[in-house]
């Protein structure tokens, strides 16, 4: 799930974790508030809709109402933002003398108000917060955490993609041994490529300008892509960044064989051609269209089950010489520094993590808790096919890693600087330098 913009921090979303979605709604509850209100009494709640729009607006309509009743009254106003214009309002918040009392968070927004002291450090309201961060992962926890151990959020839920398989066309091809290593990935993929007149990838008069189906989905849009491509180097033993966060951590020898896989398998034929689509939404549904037989999946929509009655099956993750792991998104809630209502924002906080509330709500979105969804989780959520995938797919989240905390974001350009090498349009070596340079300047600008 990273993570420098909604669309790349996988996981919660109307199909991802942040999935970029549009709309703006506000929604409040009035009376007189408790919990220690300040001002006109109000808690004010910003979010940004991480389920479908219409969801967000009566789901928290309904807290806010049961928060009311639980709290004498407590007033809320609710405030739901797009995704593309969240960051420069809660900057403004802020930075400003009206922030808001709780926000919904995503580890790129940490990333910029952690430091700033614009967050308040939980434990002060409550040293009991660490109860929050039970079975949550290391990296979730450093997205929230300051150098002396300060919470300055606590995280709620975890997202990220599952390598899923359509079931049909790995029958078709003979339901070849799955994949076990990245190195599998390729003679598996090139199994299940086939032409419109059914020649297999590698047969005698194979079409590849007219393909029927492909053996895997390799995304060209940045939203998609940063969802596996870190995948591999961290599989492989290497970072987006050094230790010291001031270069590249894939210039050696364990960087230098994960991106020579990458673009073997791009090199393959048997993966969809980077350039196929220019929107993320685009390539959202190729496994489920029959068009890619292997596709890293960030969830299956409502949607998308009502449209397609295809067969799939999620796969165990691929290992590399340095392990398993898969990227991860992670939503936080945090509190503002300049609140004048720090307890009742905490109080919002709390009911927000009470058990049933939370599981209803990753239930609904189609995300998942810290640890293995106990047993019948996602029952009734969906078929039995969206039932076994987020079942299978949360008992993953063991192997999240969430992009390194850090004071710049170098993302697009590295993914940038790894297509123009995967496709041709620059030598190992050159891209190598190109890239180190450029992180070298951002760490040296952001001190």
């Amino acid at each position: 799930m990273d993570i420098s913009e909604p669309s790349r921090e996988l996981g919660l979303s109307r199909r991802g974790f942040l999935a970029a979605a549009a709309g703006v709604g506000a929604l409040g509850m009035t009376g007189l508030a408790g919990c220690g209100a300040a001002g006109d009494g109000g808690i004010s709640f910003w979010k940004t809709p991480v389920g479908d729009l219409p969801f967000e607006q009566s789901y928290n309509k309904q807290l806010i109402v049961d928060f009311a009743k639980a709290n004498k009254n407590a007033k809320v106003n609710f405030l739901i933002i797009p995704w593309d214009s969240a960051l420069p309002k809660y900057t403004a918040g802020y930075a400003g003398s009206n922030p808001p009392d709780v926000a919904y968070e995503i580890l790129p927004w940490m990333n910029k108000f952690r430091g700033t002291g614009a967050l308040t450090d939980l434990r002060k309201i409550d040293p009991g917060v660490e109860k929050y961060f039970q079975n949550v992962p290391q990296s979730a926890i450093d997205g929230c955490s300051g150098p002396n151990g300060e919470r300055f959020g606590v995280p709620f839920a975890a997202g990220h993609f599952g390598l899923t398989l359509n079931e049909e066309i790995w029958e078709k091809a003979g339901k070849p041994t799955l994949p076990v290593t990245y190195e599998d990935i390729i003679p598996f993929a090139r199994k299940l490529t086939f032409d419109k007149a059914g020649k297999r990838l590698g047969e005698a008069g194979f079409d590849p300008k007219n393909i029927a189906h492909w053996g895997m989905t390799w995304a060209g849009s940045t939203g998609a892509e940063t969802n596996y491509i870190w995948n591999y180097l961290w599989a492989y033993g290497a970072d987006i960044v050094n230790k010291d966060k001031n270069d590249i951590g894939f210039g050696g020898a364990q960087g230098r064989a994960a991106l020579t896989h990458m673009k073997k398998l791009v090199d393959s034929g048997a993966t969809t051609p980077m350039g196929l689509y220019s929107d993320q939404d685009a390539w959202n549904d190729l496994m489920l269209q029959g068009k890619s037989a292997l596709q890293w999946m960030a969830n299956i929509s409502p949607t998308q089950q009502k449209a397609y009655a295809t067969r799939f099956r999620v796969l165990d993750l691929p290992k590399g010489p340095a392990g398993t792991f898969v990227v991860g998104g992670c939503g936080y809630y945090a509190i503002s520094s300049k609140s004048k209502n720090k307890k009742g924002a905490y109080a919002l906080l709390q009911f927000l993590f009470d058990d049933t509330r939370r599981k209803d709500y990753i239930r609904s979105i189609r995300v998942y808790p810290f640890g293995d969804p106990p047993a019948g989780y996602y029952s009734g959520v969906g078929d039995k096919r969206v039932e076994d995938y987020l079942t299978a797919v949360g008992a993953q989240t063991k192997y999240v890693r969430l992009t390194p905390v850090l004071p710049y974001d170098p993302q697009d350009y590295i993914l940038g600087k790894f297509n123009d090498f995967f496709l041709g349009r620059s030598s190992l070596d050159d891209m190598l330098k190109d890239t180190s340079a450029h992180v070298k300047q951002l760490a040296s600008t952001a001190r």
